[in-house]
């Protein structure tokens, strides 16, 4: 339960505890260099969790009873304590409500509880309500735990997608909102040799290398236009399932087997956006407004302050690492993508 009444700035109550215990109710999976541990009251738990991080780059792997994880999500079929917290913000599917290091989620009528950074440790408890068991409100819960449990992990996830041209060993991201042409462009690129990562979710992590671009999401999806006007239908065999009423599941890495690249250095970043011009015109960006961009891209990296330090900084020097610029794409993307793909190459390259 969560009471919204009283108590701003309190402590959450919290298990305190990040040892794995003896369960056999106890899964962990490899992302990035990092290993979460989930622990479920049941099997069917654990198999939710499974079905889900499968649509993911998570590996699952054997650890020691010695072995710690980076951090610990512990799922529970049952109501949650009773929590005071205040001052909630709305966030889709449900509220957010922010207690000095820690964080409280009400999602799907689920109640998800992140802790501070030292404890390594998230807590939720699935609702028993039916609309809460909803296939995508449990996804949708699962989701939120993850990216929480990432961002504590030193892993911040972003709406991107990553390519690498052909003949260079550097990736160029394309940021966006829903709709800008990340995919179109990842698409278009793709048919003319360019590698990839995704196409449109990725995770950042700070190395001595600077930072370097992690694939997560296994699958694209793409809008039948999209597929039509980049001719991927005669990959009939990489073409999956509806994700929802307007996009389909693409499988880039069974159509371009040898064109994934499982992370990289970005060297360049793309702001698209779709015009109806007929040709694109690629402009420099100042760093000041990339990174402005970039951090309306990545809400978290305020609203989350215990991650929120950590999660400028990697945004910061993602901007200092790369060259930025404005892509106003045009209907040359489809008619001649050589071109732009070229264009692109040269710019990146200069």
């Amino acid at each position: 339960m969560v009471e919204t009444s009283s108590a701003r700035g309190s402590t959450l109550t919290q298990p305190r505890s990040t040892e794995l215990c003896t369960s056999n109710h106890i899964k962990c999976y490899s992302v990035a260099d990092r290993v979460l541990a989930f622990q479920g009251v049941d099997e069917p738990t654990l198999t939710l969790v499974h079905n889900f991080l499968s649509g993911y780059f998570f590996t699952p792997v054997e650890t020691s009873p010695t072995q710690q994880p980076d951090h610990l999500i512990v799922i529970n079929r049952a109501e949650p304590p009773h929590f005071d917290v205040a001052d909630g913000f709305k966030i889709e599917d449900g509220y957010c409500y922010p207690v000095d290091k820690q964080l409280l989620l009400v999602v799907n009528e689920s109640t998800i509880l992140v802790g501070e950074p030292e404890s390594k440790r998230t807590d939720v408890w699935l609702s028993d309500t039916t609309q809460a068991k909803h296939p995508l409100a449990l996804n949708n819960v699962i989701l939120y735990a993850v990216q929480s449990a990432l961002r504590r992990a030193g892993l911040y996830q972003f709406h991107a997608a990553c390519v690498l041209p052909a003949n260079q060993a550097i990736g160029v991201l394309v940021v966006g909102d829903s709709g800008c042409g990340k995919s179109t462009l990842t698409a278009a690129l793709v048919r003319t040799g360019w590698r990839f990562s995704t196409d449109d979710n990725l995770l950042l992590s700070e190395t001595e290398n600077g930072i370097i671009a992690w694939a997560l999401r296994r699958y694209f999806t793409f809008h039948e236009s999209t597929l039509k006007a980049c001719k991927l239908h005669e990959f009939d065999f990489a073409i999956g399932g509806r994700v929802d009423s307007n996009k389909l599941r693409f499988d880039a890495r069974r159509a371009f087997p040898e064109r994934f690249v499982e992370l990289c250095r970005p060297a360049a970043i793309l702001f698209p956006e779709i015009t109806n011009e007929s040709k694109s015109r690629i402009t420099p960006m100042a760093q000041s407004n990339a990174l402005a961009r970039l951090i309306e891209q990545c809400p978290w990296a305020t609203c989350d302050a215990a991650a929120a330090p950590k999660h400028l900084k990697a945004l910061s020097d993602l901007i200092k690492q790369t060259k930025s610029y404005s892509l106003s794409a045009a209907r040359d993307i489809f008619e001649d993508p050589s071109s732009i793909s070229d264009r692109l190459s040269q710019e990146i390259e200069s």
